[in-house]
Formats: C-alpha cells, sequence, structure tokens
C-alpha cells in the first residue's frame, strides 16, 4: 500500500491503475479551505487516459 500523497492515472481501455505521486502532477500546494468555508479534508485526482501498454497495441 502506498501510503505517500498521491493521485491515480487509470487506462480507459484495460482499466489498469497506477500511482502518480503529487510531485509529478504539479500539485504540490494545496488549500486547507476552500470558499464557501469548505474545508478540505483530502485531495483525490483520478488521471484518465491510455496506458502505454494499450497505447502500443
Amino acid at each position: 500500500m502506498n501510503d505517500e500523497s498521491h493521485h491515480h492515472m487509470v487506462c480507459s481501455k484495460c482499466k489498469a491503475i497506477t500511482d502518480i505521486g503529487e510531485k509529478e502532477l504539479g500539485l504540490v500546494s494545496k488549500q486547507d479551505k476552500l470558499p464557501g468555508g469548505f474545508l478540505v479534508e483530502r485531495y483525490a485526482v483520478d488521471v484518465i487516459g491510455i496506458c502505454a501498454k494499450c497505447h502500443q497495441a
């Protein structure tokens, strides 16, 4: 289990899920509060695309 801050890359063809670090996405600065008094508990980002294996097939 990856216990470091990370997000997921999801292949839309084979549905493979791969971890990607926040720094690799350029998401190093996050706000704890958003407009309207919304308090952030965590951020979750899914990057949807085609993995290298499916792209080459």
